[in-house]
């Protein structure tokens, strides 16, 4: 094997540094309880995003998706305090979109198998690290399959408007899952049918770091620095 070939990586950004990035952000805006705290994680969120996809409409459509979700929580929250604390509503929906953008970092942004080998590589059992790889590719196909999904309630009429796939999630879910088995069955499968065995597996390959990575490591932990000063 080519020492060029070793090098390689095609995640954008190393999966662990991804995963404890991600990590970070999910924390801090979680326990922020300041509008402006929670903005400017959200708006990092949005940074490590691009880095991730370099497709604005994209991280704008799942922004999209996840609005009425954001809105209700908010609401909820707003009539759960009496309607005393209206802030909650912004402070709600700026949580659920930083945690959707934070999120396309380790959806779209990691390689499935480098998060396994990467994981694997760091002392952690192969069973364990096989079983996040797997998750990772599943999840990456649920994302694909959501819009098969959404495609075929909207021809049955079950999603008709912009507020169906929060007042309708449950019909949604049960969709969402029935595929998703399909699809880990599929993956089960093939994986048999190699002889996989994540108790003794090991990485072809370590994955390699970048400078880039602890830029992007450094970067969040100032951001939850800050919004933690604010």
């Amino acid at each position: 094997m080519s020492s060029d070939l070793m090098a390689s990586r095609r995640s954008a950004v190393h999966p662990i540094v991804a995963s404890i990035a991600v990590a970070l952000l999910a924390g801090a805006v979680t326990l922020e309880r300041e509008i402006g705290g929670s903005l400017i994680i959200a708006l990092a969120s949005l940074v490590l995003a691009l880095l991730a996809v370099r497709r604005p409409s994209l991280i704008a459509t799942w922004a999209i998706r996840f609005l009425p979700m954001g809105l209700g929580l908010g609401a909820f929250a707003f009539l759960a305090s009496g309607g005393r604390e209206p802030w909650l509503v912004a402070l709600l929906l700026v949580r659920v979109e930083a945690m959707v953008m934070g999120s396309m970092l380790l959806a779209y942004g990691v390689e499935s198998w480098e998060l396994a080998y990467s994981l694997r590589s760091a002392g952690l059992p192969g069973w364990f690290s096989a079983s996040l790889g797997i998750a990772h590719v599943l999840l990456r196909r649920s994302l694909r399959a959501l819009e098969d999904v959404m495609a075929a309630l909207r021809s049955k009429g079950v999603i008709s408007s912009p507020l169906h796939p929060v007042t309708r999630l449950g019909v949604l879910v049960r969709a969402l899952v029935a595929e998703s088995l399909s699809s880990a069955e599929k993956v089960s499968v093939a994986l048999e049918a190699r002889g996989f065995d994540p108790q003794t597996w090991r990485p072809l390959r370590r994955v390699p770091f970048r400078r880039s990575d602890a830029l992007v490591l450094a970067f969040a932990i100032s951001v939850v620095l800050l919004s933690a000063l604010l």
